[in-house]
């Protein structure tokens, strides 16, 4: 059983996902830290989102991620690169390498290959994209507000990097921006997923939504 949830930053789709995949002993895939590694590894080589030289780059780049313990690990060439995917700089960055189109080709097909088992992911294109057959699709939104908060309290940035939260909001703004009008994959909600408003819910009450509909 393939389950995703595609939607904007701050919507809570990780967390939710999280803890889906703990409920139902599935595995949970974190495309959004696939992206972000990327973005941290072309960084770290001064490779800048729309140079020719990205494809020399990712031929020389392993990307594995790993689930165990509910915790979710990335390593690129062997190394865990975990702990420096939220850092400001990467957050600023990796809605541009998002767009190009050979990242993404390439992670669609890391994606795909865990299609082989019981998986929850979430991401932005997953339902559309990535797993067009899944057999349950959610969309998550909410106030950029709310998502804001949530960011700064979840310290999903590195809040020594971070004077208030409307810097957080302002980078909201701006990715959701990029990643609803970029020409590959845009940020999308399939014809089949369902939408959720998750403003003024809990993650329980988001993960109980999703039960009701997963267990009918």
């Amino acid at each position: 059983m393939i389950i995703v949830l595609d939607g904007v930053a701050g919507s809570g789709k990780s967390t939710t996902a999280k803890k889906i995949a703990h409920d139902l002993n599935f595995f949970y895939l974190d495309t959004g830290a696939l992206y972000r590694a990327i973005t941290y590894y072309l960084l770290n080589l001064k490779i800048d989102a729309n140079s020719k030289k990205i494809n020399n780059a990712l031929e020389k780049c392993l990307i594995e991620c790993s689930y165990e313990d509910s915790i979710f690990k990335v390593y690129i060439n062997n190394f865990d690169v975990t702990e420096m995917l939220r850092t400001k700089k990467v957050n600023n960055n990796v809605s541009s390498y998002s767009k190009n189109k050979v990242i993404r080709e390439k992670l669609i097909d890391i994606q795909r290959s865990f299609s082989d088992r019981n998986l929850v992911a979430d991401g932005r294109d997953l339902g559309a994209v990535v797993f067009p057959t899944a057999d349950y699709k959610f969309f998550l939104t909410a106030d950029i507000n709310v998502r804001a908060k949530r960011i700064f309290e979840s310290k999903g940035f590195d809040l020594k990097e971070i004077s208030d939260l409307k810097e957080i909001r302002d980078n909201l703004e701006v990715r959701d921006f990029i990643d609803s009008t970029r020409k590959n994959s845009p940020l999308v909600k399939s014809d089949q997923a369902i939408l959720i408003d998750t403003s003024d819910l809990s993650i329980r009450e988001q993960c109980d939504k999703i039960y009701k509909v997963i267990k009918k």
